[in-house]
């Protein structure tokens, strides 16, 4: 019988944070992106917790964990990494990133190679400088205070940025009520930006963030999947993350935008099933 998701809290590096866990079997941790929480694998967590001890975490000052007592940082990526999978008892996972979520994933498995079984990364950041231009936006101080509405019409209108126009039927009211939920946290605003403006300016991503260079000594299998259409982070970078790692896999979806995990959700599912197959 399939273990059902709970919802947990655990300490890691002195913070409460935040997870959703389900089902038993070889770990794998889903990452979120900036500013989402686990609301984003919401369509993901059941189907692959039919053969995975699942862990979907809220990144440090994301949805219902607390906020960080440092700055943010690759090197507090790897730290936070550690302490977690310590938390919950895991000596090794496959790690699932999606947008800032692979990029923590990605600098975890360059740093730590023997904790990371399998790698997907899901329309990653990390891997250049192309950023949406309203991400460039919010990276201005004050700007980014103003315009950030984390409330329900902020929700709904940030959903039809990430997602591809053909797929804004999956917007539902559901959907917007659950991220918004953990959007509207107190301090979960500031967190936003103090993450965004840790990696990125007017002029993009910040250049100590590009870890694609680093791409051919990953020493662990990876799988890139990306929206043909993403509007956040191009499609370019999955062709670049696919040719400078080495034996790397790569799917790309047509008609979809940056959340393939949800706009493309049962195909996204069998096809990290089958990856992460022994």
């Amino acid at each position: 019988m399939m273990k059902p998701a709970e919802q947990r809290d655990v300490q890691a590096l002195g913070i409460r944070i935040h997870y959703v866990e389900a089902g038993a079997g070889d770990p794998v941790m889903l990452i979120h992106g900036l500013g989402m929480s686990t609301a984003s694998w919401r369509a993901n967590i059941g189907p692959l917790s039919r053969a995975h001890r699942v862990l979907a975490v809220d990144l440090p000052g994301h949805g219902y964990s607390e906020m960080p007592r440092e700055r943010y940082s690759l090197e507090f990526g790897v730290r936070f990494m550690d302490a977690f999978l310590d938390a919950v008892g895991v000596e090794s996972a496959s790690l699932v990133g999606e947008s800032m979520g692979g990029l923590v994933a990605l600098n975890y498995a360059l740093d730590r190679p023997r904790r990371v079984a399998r790698l997907v990364l899901v329309d990653s950041g990390g891997l250049g400088r192309e950023l949406a231009f309203f991400l460039r936006v919010l990276s201005v101080p004050l700007l980014g205070e103003a315009l950030i509405d984390p409330g329900l019409r902020g929700t709904r209108a940030l959903l039809r940025l990430i997602m591809h126009l053909s797929n804004w039927r999956l917007i539902t009211d559901d959907l917007v009520r659950d991220v918004a939920a953990a959007r509207i946290r107190p301090g979960n605003k500031r967190a936003l930006l103090a993450a965004l403006r840790t990696g990125a300016s007017l002029r993009g991503q910040k250049p100590e963030f590009n870890l694609a260079p680093r791409l051919s000594r990953l020493q662990v299998p990876l799988l890139t999947v990306w929206g043909a259409q993403d509007g956040v982070i191009p499609v370019s970078h999955a062709y670049r993350a696919h040719q400078a790692a080495p034996g790397s896999r790569l799917r790309v979806f047509d008609q979809c935008g940056h959340w393939p995990q949800m706009e493309k959700a049962e195909q996204f599912n069998a096809l990290v099933e089958e990856f992460l197959q022994p």
